[in-house]
């Protein structure tokens, strides 16, 4: 849901640039006195003001449709520990997919806080990747000490 959000909201703001560039127009002479409002000052200017608005609407809507997309690919859906203890299987939400699967040794995984300490999240590092994984406290922790001594410690993975 939160793509389609992201989508739709890129639609709206790059609509809001491409309106505001084809029909912003600049206003008679007059309006640049100093007792007339702000807008009617900008509006009177040069055409700087409206290409920055509509540069402001496009890049926001591009800011808005980036962290939609990237926010879910590194939300940690489910979360196991391999046979033997020495490998991790993490599935997250991708781009396009339904889910993304990775598998990564034990060593390669750090999360930066305990289990116990975290207010909500639980930040979680994989050596390769740029960004941090997050961990959601609230989900199931079927065997909660394994998680503590296998997966929850923090590593150096630099």
């Amino acid at each position: 849901m939160l793509k389609y959000f992201g989508c739709i909201q890129f639609a709206f703001w790059a609509y809001l640039g491409l309106f505001s560039f084809q029909n912003l127009r600049d206003a008679p002479e007059d309006t640049t006195a100093i007792n007339s409002s702000w807008w009617r000052r900008i509006a009177a200017k040069e055409s700087k003001y409206k290409n920055g608005i509509s540069v402001l609407c496009f890049g926001l809507g591009y800011i808005i449709l980036c962290i939609s997309i990237l926010y879910p690919m590194r939300a940690v859906k489910k979360l196991w520990l391999l046979k033997g203890g020495t490998a991790v299987r993490v599935d997250t939400y991708s781009a396009f997919k339904r889910s993304q699967t990775l598998t990564v040794p034990t060593r390669n995984v750090s999360c930066l806080q305990s289990r116990k300490d975290a207010a909500a999240q639980i930040a979680m590092k994989i050596r390769g990747k740029w960004f941090f994984f997050l961990l959601d406290k609230r989900g199931v922790f079927h065997n909660a000490d394994l998680f503590d001594y296998a997966v929850g410690l923090s590593r150096n993975v630099k």
